[in-house]
């Protein structure tokens, strides 16, 4: 399993992964809210690129 440590990056790496889509990201309500990045909607795309690929 690989686990991603966000809390080690810089807010622009983070900015150009989610740019390339490497991120999914949860809409802010507020503007001055932290951003979120949506961990189970990436898990789930990953499983489908798995089976997928799988078969």
């Amino acid at each position: 399993m690989n686990i991603l440590v966000i809390q080690a990056c810089r807010k622009r790496t983070l900015k150009d992964w989610a740019a390339q889509g490497k991120l999914i990201l949860k809409k802010k309500a507020l503007p001055k809210e932290t951003p979120l990045v949506n961990v189970i909607a990436m898990q789930e795309l990953a499983t489908r690129e798995a089976l997928s690929y799988l078969g």
